[in-house]
């Protein structure tokens, strides 16, 4: 167990990168099995394939009661108090909650579907898949439990095998003419391996007794109640977008809006895979949280901002890999983009909130952030397409981001908006050479983007030495820790020198 009481940045970052591996592999699996899934079955079946994740994932929000998250900061309290037992109990009382809701939720619509019933463009048989992602969903729990533990390279590794299972299951059934029905199954199979994963991982650490403790379910429910709105409204305002255009424009143009979907939720997961493991970590701390918030949301964005403006100038590349027919999404792709420095620092001030036992104060930014969103998705989608659901979600970013600023300010967590200016302009002003040269050029460009703001986040000190120096220490392995750090060291110390 770590100690969350004296945990550093680098259990941090390291856990956070580890986070963003699991990011990158799936954004990398999912777009070439996208890819090849599309190539033989045409974008409608992706439509139809996205469709019915995106019910499944607005089900299950509905059905976490918050616990998925909650379960984050009691394990992580306990663990700073070095209390098994407690998190024994807070997981089993909480695994309970989460497999009863889930269960009945499966059970309905998995009965729904045999009856052969549909609701609005989900049909019966989509209803069905629907039920099999749902219960596949109790995945959320396990993600929570190996987030506090901080041991997120064993959720990497499953996320490996699963997407492995993914192409193994997936693509063959596609191509015995499975369309839709096959591309779904391989859909599941990083969601099941992590189930399986994440329950060897709970016995292992809380053992096979079970203990279900009224009292402490007691404290996840009014804790992940708080949470579960505001991230029940974020995740119905953030997945709803492409159920709204399947309603509105079908499974050809949901299979296009939900490509640039995943782009920009894999530029956001840049943002926040550090950020997500704060929950646990500050729950656990007793002093210095808005200390660690600042300088994990500072390194965050200094990872993600230049890919963020690599991709607004070249927004084209990755959609064209799909095919041509998806750069049609571009613009729905930059707009959405736009989002993700606003969405990160919601998601600091959040967790911070959270950690502070500030439940009303979540609930605020959740509501601010996502309710503009649903009401402008129905009214943009009509008469903008993609476009204006891709608007309405960038739209309820920004409120969300002004009701946290103002919660920011009430808890006393400065944001340091000379740095912030720094981060975004040293890439965006490097990021017009892509504007004023030819496209053919764009791998030069990128590198160039990545490399002066590397240089620069260095000289002007927006990363300190020693915050560099935590970062790489994060990601060196620790069995060469001792050749390799005094190299670290003697980097370091020409990159800083005067």
């Amino acid at each position: 167990m770590h100690d969350t009481g004296n945990i550093s940045i680098e259990h941090v970052v390291r856990g956070g990168l580890w986070l963003y591996g699991v990011t990158i592999v799936q954004s990398i699996a999912g777009s070439l099995y996208w890819l090849i899934i599309s190539a033989i079955g045409g974008p409608s079946v992706l439509g139809y394939t996205s469709a019915i994740v995106s019910l499944s994932v607005l089900v299950t929000s509905l059905l976490s009661l918050g616990v998925d998250f909650s379960v984050q900061r009691f394990i992580g309290r306990s663990l700073g108090k070095d209390d098994r037992e407690s998190i024994q109990s807070y997981f089993w009382t909480s695994a309970i909650i989460f497999l009863i809701t889930h269960v009945i939720a499966s059970a309905t619509l998995l009965a729904l579907g045999m009856a052969g019933l549909s609701l609005g463009n989900i049909t019966p048989k989509m209803l069905i898949l629907t039920s099999l992602l749902i219960f596949l969903n109790y995945n959320l729990l396990f993600h929570g439990v190996f987030i506090a533990f901080i041991k997120t390279d064993l959720l990497l590794i499953s996320t490996i095998v699963g997407n492995v299972l993914r192409f193994i299951v997936g693509i063959p059934l596609v191509i015995y003419g499975w369309g839709w029905v096959g591309a779904t199954l391989g859909y599941a199979c990083p969601l099941f391996t992590i189930v399986s994963a994440g329950t060897l991982f709970a016995i292992r650490k809380m053992g096979l007794k079970i203990v279900f403790s009224l009292a402490k379910a007691k404290e996840v429910l009014v804790a992940g109640l708080a949470v579960w709105f505001p991230k029940t409204i974020f995740t119905v305002g953030q997945w709803s977008s492409v159920i709204v255009v399947f309603g509105f424009l079908g499974a050809l143009e949901t299979g296009k809006y939900y490509i640039a979907f995943a782009i920009s939720s894999m530029v956001l997961m840049a943002s926040i895979s550090m950020i997500r493991i704060l929950l646990p970590v500050l729950s656990g701390m007793t002093d210095g949280r808005k200390r660690m918030g600042w300088k994990v949301l500072k390194i965050s964005l200094t990872i993600a901002t230049p890919l963020l403006f690599i991709l607004l100038a070249y927004p084209s590349i990755p959609l064209s890999i799909l095919g041509k027919e998806y750069v049609a999404a571009s613009e729905t792709l930059r707009i959405l983009l736009v989002a993700t420095i606003p969405l990160a620092i919601t998601h600091t001030v959040t967790n911070l909130a959270f950690s502070y036992g500030m439940y009303m104060k979540v609930l605020e930014i959740g509501l601010y952030q996502n309710v503009p969103r649903l009401i402008l998705y129905l009214t943009l989608a009509k008469t903008m397409g993609g476009l204006g659901v891709a608007a309405s979600y960038l739209i309820g970013s920004v409120a969300g981001l002004a009701s946290s600023l103002k919660i920011a300010n009430h808890i006393g967590f400065k944001i340091k908006w000379k740095e912030l200016g720094k981060i975004i302009t040293i890439p965006l002003t490097a990021s017009i050479l892509a504007y004023i040269t030819p496209l053919t050029l764009w791998p030069i460009i990128s590198l160039t983007i990545i490399a002066l703001s590397s240089i620069s986040y260095i000289k002007l000190n927006v990363i300190s030495k020693e915050e560099l120096k935590e970062l790489l220490i994060s990601i060196r392995p620790k069995n060469i820790a001792a050749k390799i750090d005094p190299i670290i060291d003697k980097i370091l110390n020409k990159l800083y020198e005067k």
